[in-house]
């Protein structure tokens, strides 16, 4: 049975199969969006060579790089969020995550280190998060229904 566990843990040292971070597309190109644990040697590369990776930044878009022994895992997965923006929406960040989470089938082990939503009109005064992933993953085929092609729910608030 999947689990969650949240951590606030150094990005740098977490050991898993996988980290998925965010990029967005920009007239230069495309930009990691990380946060500052982020390796800057690491985020360097990658934006240095996106073009010849094929990263565009382009939402929905997802590829897999090696970290190149920056961080602990082997593999950084970069998902694409559209256009940069100071702050990116519950749905935009649902649709990566699900787009990454689909090129994972297999990885045991997966850190998503995506941005925090903008904030919503709630008032709720302590930052939360929400993320929802049991149900449709379990699908094995009919006659069980629709199976949406991303995480089901992923809401967050931050004061």
């Amino acid at each position: 049975m999947p689990s969650l566990t949240l951590t606030s843990k150094n990005l740098t040292a977490l050991r898993l199969g996988a980290i998925v971070v965010a990029a967005a597309s920009t007239e230069d190109g495309a930009r990691l969006v990380v946060g500052k644990d982020f390796p800057t040697a690491l985020r360097a590369q990658v934006e240095e060579s996106a073009a010849a990776l094929g990263i565009t930044g382009a939402a929905d878009e997802v590829r897999r790089v090696p970290s190149g022994g920056h961080l602990a895992v082997p593999v950084l997965v970069i998902t694409g969020l559209g256009a940069k923006t100071d702050s990116y929406s519950p749905e935009t960040l649902r649709r990566a995550a699900g787009a990454a989470v689909r090129e994972l089938t297999g990885t045991t082990t997966v850190g998503v280190a995506l941005p925090a939503a903008r904030r919503s009109r709630c008032s709720t005064p302590t930052p939360w998060a929400h993320l929802d992933i049991a149900g449709p993953s379990f699908n094995e085929g009919s006659p069980h229904g629709y199976t949406p092609a991303s995480v089901t729910n992923l809401m967050n608030h931050n004061t």
